[in-house]
């Protein structure tokens, strides 16, 4: 990070927080590649279709739901350790997100390929719950 930008840092964020990622509710890894290579995004709104990729070519590179749903929960214990060594608040939503067997509550899962969680009243409240105390 350059001196200015390290300067910006110091007078913006005087607190930080951190919050961890969800965890993931896509099943399908085509619609992962999908999301990758060919829907309209801020970097790339046109899609890539004119790409020559498929996705049975490189379908073997993606993990199922399990692994990224392992590999989530694992980066959210690692993320945890590290702030609380820093002193960092950490906020984490899996407790309102996940039921008693660790498994996406269904009423955050979309009814269809998609990898965001259904809004829900209950974890608005929750996320206000605990960003209440930091600000």
């Amino acid at each position: 990070m350059g001196v200015l930008n390290e300067k910006r840092c110091k007078t913006y964020i005087k607190k930080p927080l951190v919050l961890g990622i969800n965890p993931t509710v896509i099943k399908s890894t085509q619609h992962t590649f999908n999301v990758n290579f060919r829907e309209p995004s801020v970097i790339n709104p046109g899609g890539s279709y004119h790409l020559d990729l498929s996705y049975d070519a490189v379908k073997h590179f993606y993990d199922d739901y399990e692994t990224r749903y392992n590999n989530n929960m694992q980066f959210n214990k690692k993320l945890s350790e590290q702030c609380k060594k820093q002193n960092i608040p950490y906020i984490e939503l899996n407790k309102e997100i996940l039921d008693d067997d660790m498994k996406v509550k269904s009423i955050y899962l979309p009814n269809e390929d998609d990898h965001h969680l259904v809004a829900n009243y209950s974890l608005y409240v929750e996320l206000i719950n605990q960003l209440t105390p930091y600000i």
